[in-house]
């Protein structure tokens, strides 16, 4: 059976301690059980060691934060987060928002315990599509007015393992074992993207089924965090439209057909024709290229009558303080794709919108 763990301040160590949190009585936790649990934590009972963590870490040292567990990920150390911690920052009393695919794997250790919470999106498909119109093996077809009933925990032949990545890099225990989040102590919300990693996060997504889970979410950090503080939401979507290369089978042999135009993404069933191995994206290397992408983006939207998934992510958060981070992208380009590229277009959403770029460990540097 796992075991949730909870983080606290101990006065006498002048350090913090974790304790399992997880002791019932007819199913139900008590606050003696609690109350046991810390003491299992500072004592020995009856010659027997406790198996509670005891965080080494202490506040005023930020060496003594960076442990064997710390320094499995460097990306703590990238971004010095052992400096946050020796001042009493580890994300308590914080709730953080993510949307990715199936976020919550409630049987992996590292992300046991209360803290990890799920959202439930209900309601009905504003439009008909495809979540993998672009040669993915998974079967994304939506239908418009169909009711979906999904959550923020990872669902079987649907979602792939890359949200239980990110909101481990997020929020992962800090006990001893394996890594840590960077917020180690937050409380996180989770919804699913009702996909995988291998969505084409692109102009395919359905406008009502993300806008309800975005809001969802926005609701709940309102609620935890205060209408003030509001919160973030983590999105971690990686591609932007791609573009295949025709290939034609010759004597036996593939060669170059050109590349595919985007209309004809879903008409390639040709008999001499075949999509080819190669696969590029649409270039955002420069302003106009940039600029081609997102007005791409929303012109197969508006060729449908429907709203943008993109505009579905600021309607959510508009008139609050929650913040949407999205990435940039992972293709090495020299702008953003459109959706951190958001504000560029509609600058109203600039105070609830953050572009986050990719990093790099080259050695001893980071690029």
């Amino acid at each position: 059976m796992n075991k949730a763990f909870r983080t606290i301040w101990n006065d006498v160590r002048q350090s913090f301690v974790t304790t399992s949190e997880i002791q019932t009585s007819h199913g139900k936790r008590t606050k003696s059980s609690l109350s046991l649990c810390i003491a299992t934590a500072l004592f020995t009972l009856s010659g027997v060691a406790s198996a509670a963590y005891v965080e080494p870490g202490v506040i005023g040292s930020t060496s003594s934060w960076e442990t064997p567990e710390y320094q499995k990920d460097w990306g703590l150390e990238a971004m010095n987060a052992s400096a946050a911690y020796s001042l009493g920052y580890n994300g308590q009393k914080t709730a953080l928002g993510m949307m990715d695919s199936g976020a919550l794997l409630y049987t992996h250790p590292e992300l046991d315990g209360e803290r990890f919470r799920y959202i439930t999106q209900q309601g009905k498909y504003t439009s008909t599509g495809n979540r993998y119109p672009q040669g993915a093996v998974f079967d994304g077809a939506y239908t418009k007015d169909e009711s979906f009933d999904t959550t923020g925990k990872w669902i079987l032949g649907v979602n792939d393992s890359h949200g239980t990545h990110v909101l481990g890099t997020i929020a992962a225990n800090r006990d001893g074992a394996n890594h840590h989040g960077v917020a180690w102590n937050s409380t996180s919300y989770s919804a699913n993207t009702g996909g995988s990693d291998d969505s084409n996060y692109g102009p395919f997504l359905d406008y009502g089924f993300f806008y309800n889970g975005w809001k969802t979410l926005a609701d709940a950090l309102v609620k935890d965090n205060g209408k003030d503080r509001g919160g973030v939401i983590n999105n971690s979507f990686g591609t932007n439209i791609r573009v295949y290369r025709l290939q034609q089978m010759i004597g036996g042999n593939w060669t170059d057909a050109g590349n595919l135009k985007v209309s004809d993404l879903n008409k390639v069933d040709g008999v001499n024709f075949r999509i080819g191995p190669r696969l590029a994206h649409i270039p955002t290397n420069t302003v106009a290229q940039a600029e081609y992408e997102y007005f791409l983006h929303n012109k197969i939207y508006g060729a449908k009558g429907i709203k943008s998934f993109v505009d579905a992510a600021w309607n959510a958060v508009k008139g609050t303080n929650v913040v949407q981070v999205f990435t940039t992208g992972n293709r090495d380009m020299h702008n953003p794709f459109y959706r951190p590229l958001y504000p560029y277009f509609n600058p109203e959403a600039e105070n609830n919108w953050v572009a986050v770029a990719g990093l790099m460990k080259r050695g001893d540097r980071y690029e």
